[in-house]
């Protein structure tokens, strides 16, 4: 059975970004950057900390791979990892007795933080990323009739609410669709049973979609009460947008994040 749990994947934003320049370029899909143009390639580094879903116990050995490198979680879970700065990036992780997962974003970047003179080696992106067995989601899709099929994919979308401080948290009330057909959706509620329930509409943390047909997909968000725009994360504000297209492949997840305020 499925203990209460969180499918919510919190994520922490180590650097702010300033929100209020003024847009350079029109972005993918329906969003738009706001970032400075740069001269010299830049990179951002993110801390990618693997745990197991429902234990939170560390996972060593996950291999993290971006397009300009691979690293390994250690035995406090955590991999290190660079992204081009200003880009849609993807992060794949992969370990034999887990889902393999692609995480996809937007970064920041040089000017970024206005009050840096310095690379933007300051700033970085932190994410905690529990990784899902496959029996785990097999006992989610059995929890409303369903079954998983290893020829399709799944996807799982954080709405989180505006930064306060350092902290991004989860927030109600934001309606997640996506292009394509998929066989079920729930999402994470604290007041059932087993921390979950169907829907797609967020309550205490994430939403997910499962038994999607390999492909592109545009995951669209509309904003909860209170908040006016949502960029993807880790943009901080650089990447505007309230629909982002990403990748599902076969018997992996695929992870998005919004920022609405």
């Amino acid at each position: 059975m499925l203990n209460k749990g969180s499918l919510l994947i919190c994520l922490i934003a180590l650097s702010g970004c300033s929100n209020d320049k003024s847009a350079d370029d029109t972005g993918e899909t329906t969003g738009e950057t706001t970032g400075q143009t740069t001269t010299a390639p830049a990179t951002v580094d993110g801390e990618m900390r693997y745990s197991i879903y429902r234990s939170d116990l560390a996972l060593e050995g996950v291999e993290v791979t971006t397009e300009l490198g691979t690293s390994t979680s250690d035995a406090d879970g955590v991999a290190v990892v660079e992204v081009p700065a200003w880009s849609p990036f993807q992060i794949v992780s992969v370990h034999p007795d887990y889902h393999s997962m692609y995480f996809f974003g937007y970064s920041c970047g040089p000017g970024c933080l206005p009050e840096l003179d310095a690379p933007f080696s300051e700033g970085f992106f932190f994410t905690g990323e529990p990784m899902i067995a496959p029996s785990v989601s097999s006992e989610v899709a059995s929890l409303f009739g369903g079954s998983v099929d290893a020829a399709k994919g799944h996807v799982i979308v954080s709405v989180l609410g505006p930064v306060s401080a350092t902290v991004v948290s989860a927030i109600a009330g934001g309606e997640v669709s996506l292009s394509e057909p998929y066989g079920l959706a729930f999402v994470e509620d604290a007041s059932a049973r087993y921390g979950v329930s169907e829907g797609t509409e967020s309550r205490d943390g994430a939403i997910g979609f499962m038994n999607i047909a390999p492909g592109p997909v545009t995951v669209t968000v509309d904003p909860p009460d209170g908040t006016t725009t949502c960029d993807i994360f880790p943009s901080e504000g650089s990447y505007v947008a309230s629909s982002y297209e990403i990748e599902v492949y076969a018997d992996t997840v695929s992870r998005l994040s919004f920022v609405c305020q």
